[in-house]
């Protein structure tokens, strides 16, 4: 692609274009202030074209004019300083809220796992909440209710001796108003589950439930079948060993513990 620079004039030449044609009806409110006030600084840095040092000696001793120009590939210590400079940077955003984001998703990495919507109707959902008290109506209780709750509390709150929340006090205030609110979420469940259960309703097995029951049935099949081998092995070594003699290990692997599983195993556990 090409490099474009003159783009500030390209903008307003179709913009007058379109006003022109009728494209566009509504003239940009930044239309007027670029006319009068067009940029002057290009930022676009050209390749500088120069003649070396020695084919400018050369063609000091010899009278040829037929030197051919080389291109600068490297920037010098001035340009690099130019180029590293604030005026050429990305600025870093930086916001207070997601140093307490950080600081709570530390301590509750697991709040992270809870489902969370990330679709807006109008970008504004967070205006309708109003962080006096913690619990919302138009959002789900997670991580940034704490936030929310404490950045009120250090604005609008105080204690009440009438002097203003430390951001810790803050923060505290908000964590254990947090606490206390997912203990009454859980709390509800339970009850409502136990209320559901005595009227007669079935509540059937998690899919995790499930596969945990299953790999515990292997898991005792094995248990029984090691033990019984571990036995026949500890015995065959006995009967071997002189009396009065400590037996020790066999330099040779025995045969294995699982040996002869598959036939004294039921098909149906396999």
């Amino acid at each position: 692609m090409k490099v474009q620079t003159k783009a500030t004039q390209g903008i307003i030449d179709r913009t007058s274009h379109f006003l022109k044609k009728g494209v566009q009806l509504e003239q940009p409110a930044w239309y007027n202030v670029v006319l009068d006030n067009p940029p002057i600084t290009d930022l676009v840095k050209q390749p500088k074209n120069y003649k070396s040092e020695d084919s400018a000696k050369q063609v000091n001793k010899t009278t040829r004019t037929n030197v051919h120009e080389t291109y600068k590939t490297r920037l010098t210590r001035s340009e690099l300083k130019l180029k590293n400079t604030d005026a050429f940077r990305i600025p870093k955003i930086k916001f207070f809220e997601d140093e307490l984001r950080d600081v709570f998703f530390r301590q509750h990495p697991w709040e992270l796992a809870r489902p969370k919507t990330l679709i807006e109707t109008k970008g504004d959902d967070n205006s309708k909440c109003n962080w006096k008290n913690m619990l919302q109506l138009h959002k789900p209780l997670d991580g940034e209710s704490v936030v929310q709750r404490t950045i009120y509390i250090l604005n609008n709150e105080t204690k009440p001796d009438g002097s203003k929340y430390s951001l810790f006090e803050a923060y505290d205030s908000s964590r254990f108003e947090y606490y206390k609110l997912r203990m009454r979420e859980e709390m509800e469940s339970h009850v409502a589950k136990e209320e559901a259960i005595m009227y007669g309703a079935v509540f059937p097995e998690t899919n995790l439930a499930q596969n945990v029951k299953h790999e515990q049935e292997y898991i005792d099949v094995w248990t029984k079948v090691a033990e019984q081998q571990t036995k026949m092995l500890q015995a065959g070594r006995g009967s071997r060993a002189p009396e009065g003699s400590v037996v020790e290990e066999e330099s040779e692997a025995g045969p294995s513990i699982f040996e002869g599983f598959v036939d004294d195993v039921e098909p149906e556990k396999l």
